[in-house]
């Protein structure tokens, strides 16, 4: 390309030159038709190039000389030529550095441009990353005081399923409770989370093992199955499973529950272990609170309902018989003879008699039943659809049953609807027929009768 260049620009100069030759007398008119295509190739030619066409000019301008003797002026325009040349070599290579210099400037630019391009994805990804931290912060913060509203188990476990539900992947989590008898410690329950329900359940394979272990370590467990096996004495890690992981559920140094989570994010084992952290601290206030709640409505020496309680139940009772249309009978007891028992044996005597008493009408009742201690040696039984004669049968039998700690006892019945209307007519009538039963001998069962 720049060949042609040269080529067309010889041409024109030569072909404008012998026609400007006939009709002029000035030869600077020649040199100004040379000057710019010099100028040309001396700033974008080689220096070869630029000499060839400089060669050429200074040859037309002597061939001048023969035409008019104007060596002079000839010789004079090709010093001007030379001089046109050698200015814009000089500028070329001036242009030449200043344009060097530019295109390492655009390159540190350029480089700079793409660190900073770099640097502004980096703070981007960063960005994301803690605006996800401070979501999963704040959803932890709202967790905490959720579980710390909790006051009940069942209301705590709903709120922990609701919490990871919406946090956490895992396909199944499982708490596992324990109570600690003399110096063993036992699974109480087994309740199974999923992100629909919570359900009991029953040992299945691994719990057993799983106890042991966290017994020991009491710190959480984590287990990858694509990086090999966790098996132990106690433990065997599910075959079936990719990913496991276990959390204490502690209370100082107390191992209360296990909170066991499979097929589960391992980028969320510290989420997990935050949440049961949380789900720690809530448990024993559950627990506390539960605690609390049993004392105020039982009583502390021989572990039945308070009165006060006890009345709340059953008036709960007679009114679920109203609307079923069913029975409900109410047994007075009181232990025969108990203050001459105080009076030869003592208190702390009379306290373990009322304590054993109270074990056996405990135990000789159904769980639906409700059994309170009425006041001093009395106690007060609930039958739920019951009549009489089945109060009268349960009675008896309960009669025999404490004469095995050296003791009797006697029993007044009435019951709803048949013998009373309301809760101050059934105890009314039932203590009635506890007063004729001690009149008439003690250690015997008397019912009501209108």
């Amino acid at each position: 390309m720049r060949q042609l260049i040269s080529i067309v620009s010889i041409v024109f100069i030569y072909t404008v030159s012998l026609l400007a030759a006939n009709y002029t007398k000035n030869y600077y008119f020649i040199f100004n038709l040379c000057v710019i295509p010099l100028i040309v190739s001396g700033y974008f030619f080689s220096e070869f190039n630029s000499l060839l066409l400089v060669s050429f000019c200074c040859i037309l301008n002597l061939s001048f000389i023969f035409i008019e003797n104007a060596s002079y002026g000839a010789f004079q325009n090709i010093f001007l030529l030379l001089t046109c040349v050698s200015l814009s070599t000089v500028m070329k290579k001036d242009f030449n550095g200043i344009k060097i210099r530019k295109e390492d400037e655009l390159k540190t630019i350029d480089a700079t441009l793409a660190s900073l391009r770099q640097e502004a994805v980096r703070v981007k990804n960063s960005r994301t990353i803690l605006e996800h931290k401070s979501a999963e912060i704040g959803k932890l913060y709202h967790s905490a005081k959720k579980m710390a509203s909790c006051s009940g188990l069942e209301d705590l476990l709903n709120t922990m399923r609701d919490i990871i539900a919406d946090s956490l992947k895992f396909k199944k989590c499982e708490l596992i409770t324990v109570y600690y008898a003399q110096d063993s410690v036992k699974i109480d329950k087994i309740y199974q989370i999923t992100k629909e329900k919570i359900t009991q359940v029953n040992m299945v394979d691994y719990e057993e093992g799983l106890l042991k272990l966290m017994l020991r370590r009491k710190q959480h467990l984590v287990i990858d199955g694509k990086q090999g096996s966790a098996n132990t004495e106690d433990f065997a890690f599910p075959e079936y499973l990719n990913t496991f992981a276990a959390f204490p559920i502690m209370s100082g140094e107390k191992t209360n529950a296990i909170l066991a989570i499979e097929e589960f994010d391992t980028e969320q084992k510290d989420l997990f272990a935050v949440i049961a952290n949380q789900f720690s601290m809530a448990l024993e206030r559950a627990r506390l609170y539960e605690l609390v709640q049993e004392l105020a409505i039982t009583d502390g020496l021989t572990g039945v309902f308070v009165r006060r309680h006890m009345l709340q139940r059953l008036d709960e009772e007679l009114v679920r018989a109203a609307h079923f249309n069913t029975r409900v009978s109410l047994l007075m007891i009181d232990i025969d003879d108990f203050k001459k028992y105080n009076d030869k044996h003592g208190h702390l005597k009379g306290d373990v008699l009322l304590k054993e008493a109270a074990a056996i009408l405990k135990n000789g009742i159904r769980e639906i039943d409700i059994i309170g201690r009425y006041g001093g040696e009395e106690f007060c039984l609930v039958f739920p659809d019951t009549d009489s004669k089945g109060a009268e049968f349960v009675a008896n039998r309960l009669r025999e049953s404490v004469k095995s700690i050296d003791a009797t006892i006697s029993v007044g019945i009435s019951a709803y609807p048949h013998d009373a209307g309301n809760v101050s007519q059934l105890i009314e009538r039932a203590d009635k027929m506890l007063y004729k039963a001690k009149q008439s001998g003690k250690d015997k069962v008397c019912i009501y009768e209108k």
